[in-house]
């Protein structure tokens, strides 16, 4: 194994390369019309990228320790045929990788392996490793200690005290005394320096669980942990006191979104959100934003861990498993008037997930002249009932005000009601100026569905689908059927199910969600719920349970739809392979049906996935064009492809693809064979199980292939432009005539009027 150079700074100190490339902070913001710029942030954190010899290092459980990165690292001896895996230190400083050399002794609990390990704060290495018993089908977890020197102190196995035959490791901590604090399956058990069990740490209630453990700067041990409290939960950070054996909760309120959280300097904490850090004073009791992760071109969901150097630096290891690329990042601390500046453009979402950020992160590093950020909605530290409604809300008022973002996320606004407003730009013109896309490129369907008022709103990236099937020899080969049409064919066949395990609330909400437009109009405000169309459907689903029955003995949906008791199936579609299951369980004899609509048209579903819009409002609107052109002819990655491309080539490509029967072979080409000395398919997909029921997937036919793509071409948007009000007004208002309390006629009427209060107030 070679000793040095297993990590190489791109260009040692890149720092002023970065400068010069804008890789900072300060930026000019481009906000919208009547909208200040974005305030300058005083510092900046300019990221300094490292490269890794990935044959030799191990991501997966990479540990930040001060000026040190520890990893696992697999070695193999061809003369023994043996292997082992061993800890690498690689120092950020004189970047010098060596082994710790830890001395194992012989007969050692659970061999020598590797399944986690941490360091301490006096360098000792604590390992954990499992010992599996072939004839009971169990495991045995053990804690190895090593010293700084590599001198093995003991070896345990942690016992479960709710009795449990196994006991797993979700997180370890260690105080300057070299005390062990171990967490899994609801408790904390803790070791002293010598191993011997001291007992558990109490929790308090059952409903407390850890979320984070790790050293502070005065040696001792503090915990992250969350209570639920009925609805809601609190998150809180105290200091594990173990004589007490028990928490010291601190007083201050405490972020709940931890992803990480890790020893800082000086008494601080670090905490890592996915989109930010902040740093949490113990003393103060109060958290400090330190920097967006977007500014360091650094996606905050996909960092494996962090931490801070003696020399204040912040080192971050990031594992991107989209791109299935590994980095290790340097982020120094500069004036941010020293950095070249960026214009920059906010992007509003409800939730800023980490696909968005991925999508920021790949444009701000090819862009010179623009800087994507983003504006979350959802406050996730003040998570109750009405966090959804208020972060809609909020969204909503900056959009129709003067604080716009620049580029919009539809996935959970009213397109329609804001369409109306005229808050939106045309893409069609965008798309005549673009040199590499053009309107024509896109399935018809789906710029239709974006299509409001003439105007192109926004253009999805990808998309899945969604309908119903049945049997074609009783239902038809139809292309879309009413509601009166579906309830025809379940009053004809009475003695079986019409859907499995579908209580009265979700049919009712799914075929409100799929027929809006046929109960209410957000651009009049007129609402139709007292009409023998909505009677109809309120009577319908009052058939169905009021609750799904699901008994685990009970037969799974694929054995009854084959033994005939179930009439209709929902279907997903991401891939064209996702049909094959459907045609399985109705014996071949399938039509894809869709969901009844009130015209009897089409039922199929798309889900539009990445579709952004540019506001009217935004002063950066050529940057935001840029933004959403890149999310369009981004190459996706085939492992994390999620749907059907909406790009005309790149549909008809996969399509065709899709049918090609690939075999696997060697490293030499040559073909692996199967004990029938046939060639083993490559693509075949895999399969699929329902409890009982299992189907195995074959490469597409071209028929299969040709019926996703017919269902592809008549789609149409769920898009549902409610809420979650309207929704809840009409199933808490449904309930009555569920009960029989009260009439249909009479529900009807309630909900005609509630609704459409709702909707004028709210248009």
């Amino acid at each position: 194994m070679r000793k040095k150079d297993v990590l190489k700074s791109v260009g040692r100190r890149i720092l002023a390369m970065a400068l010069s490339a804008a890789l900072g902070l300060s930026l000019i913001g481009c906000g919208s019309e009547g909208e200040q710029e974005t305030p300058k942030k005083e510092w900046a954190y300019v990221p300094e990228f490292l490269t890794l010899d990935a044959e030799e290092v191990s991501f997966w459980d990479m540990k930040a320790v001060g000026d040190y990165l520890y990893y696992s690292s697999y070695t193999y001896d061809e003369e023994t045929g043996s292997g082992d895996r061993n800890i690498c230190r690689y120092s950020l400083v004189d970047q010098q990788m060596t082994t710790v050399s830890l001395a194992w002794p012989e007969d050692v609990l659970g061999g020598k392996g590797i399944n986690d390990f941490m360091i301490g704060g006096d360098g000792s290495v604590y390992i954990t490793n499992s010992e599996y018993n072939m004839e009971t089908g169990s495991s045995k977890l053990y804690l190895h200690k090593f010293d700084k020197d590599g001198k093995y102190v003991y070896g345990i196995e942690p016992k479960d005290p709710k009795g449990s035959d196994q006991f797993w490791v979700q997180e370890m901590a260690a105080d300057d005394q070299g005390r062990m604090y171990l967490y899994g399956g609801g408790s904390v058990l803790l070791y002293d320096g010598e191993g011997k069990s001291k007992g558990t740490l109490s929790l308090g209630t059952n409903d407390t669980y850890i979320e984070k453990m790790s050293l502070g700067t005065d040696g001792k041990v503090y915990i992250v942990y969350s209570s639920l409290n009925g609805n809601s939960t609190t998150t809180q950070m105290g200091q594990a006191d173990f004589e007490g054996a028990k928490i010291e909760t601190s007083q201050g309120s405490f972020p709940s979104n931890v992803r990480s959280f890790v020893m800082g300097t000086e008494g601080k904490f670090l905490i890592n959100d996915g989109g930010k850090v902040h740093e949490y004073d113990l003393g103060t009791q109060q958290k400090t934003e330190l920097f967006d992760w977007l500014d360091c071109d650094i996606n905050g969901n996909y960092v494996e861990t962090f931490g801070q150097m003696t020399d204040g630096r912040f080192v971050v290891v990031v594992r991107d498993w989209e791109l299935q690329e590994n980095e290790v990042v340097l982020l120094t601390k500069v004036k941010a008037s020293e950095v070249a500046q960026k214009e920059n453009i906010v992007v509003g979402t409800l939730y800023g997930g980490y696909e968005l950020r991925s999508l920021a992160v790949s444009f701000n590093k090819a862009s010179d002249k623009y800087h994507v950020s983003v504006r979350e909605y959802m406050n996730y530290e003040k998570m109750d009932e009405n966090s959804f409604t208020d972060a809609i809300a909020s969204m909503n008022n900056d959009i129709t005000s003067g604080n716009c973002p620049d580029v919009i996320d539809l996935s959970e606004v009213n397109v329609s009601q804001l369409s109306s407003k005229g808050v939106f730009e045309d893409l069609e013109g965008y798309l005549e100026e673009s040199s590499v896309l053009k309107l024509s490129d896109f399935l018809e369907n789906v710029v239709e569905a974006y299509t409001y008022d003439d105007k192109l709103i926004g253009i999805p990236s990808s998309f899945t689908l969604q309908t119903l099937v049945g049997h074609k020899s009783k239902i038809g080969d139809k292309k879309g059927w009413t509601l009166d049409e579906m309830i025809a064919y379940a009053d004809e066949n009475p003695d079986k199910d019409l859907f499995d395990r579908v209580s009265k609330g979700e049919i009712l909400q799914t075929l409100i969600m799929r027929n809006q437009d046929a109960f209410m109009d957000w651009s009049t405000g007129e609402c139709n719920f007292n009409t023998d169309e909505f009677k109809s459907l309120l009577e319908f689903a009052n058939r169905f349970p009021d609750e799904v029955d699901w008994d685990s003995d009970a037969p799974v949906t694929p054995i009854r739809i084959q033994n005939g008791e179930v009439l209709l199936d929902i279907v997903h579609i991401s891939e064209f392979n996702n049909i094959q299951e459907s045609l399985e369980m109705f014996k071949n004899d399938l039509v894809c049906i869709g969901y009844p609509t009130a015209d009897g048209s089409s039922g199929h579903v798309f889900n539009g996935r990445n579709a952004y819009a540019i506001a009217s409002k935004s002063k950066c609107k050529d940057g935001a064009w840029e933004f959403i052109e890149s999310i369009l002819t981004r190459e996706e990655n085939e492992r994390n492809r999620n749907g059907f491309p909406v790009l005309k080539d790149k549909l008809n490509a996969l399509a065709q693809k899709a049918v090609e029967i690939q075999y696997a072979t060697d490293e030499n080409g040559e073909l692996w064979l199967d004990e029938n000395g046939n060639p083993i398919i490559s693509n075949s997909g895999g399969g699929i199980g329902w409890g009982d029921w299992f189907y195995e997937y074959h490469v597409p036919t071209q028929e299969e292939v040709d019926l996703v793509l017919e269902v592809i071409k008549a789609a149409k948007p769920m898009n549902y432009t409610g809420s979650d009000e309207i929704l809840n007004i009409i199933l808490e208002d449904a309930e009555p005539y569920f009960e029989g309390q009260k009439s249909v006629d009479e529900v009807a009427g309630i909900i005609q009027n509630r609704v459409g209060i709702y909707i004028n107030e709210n248009r």
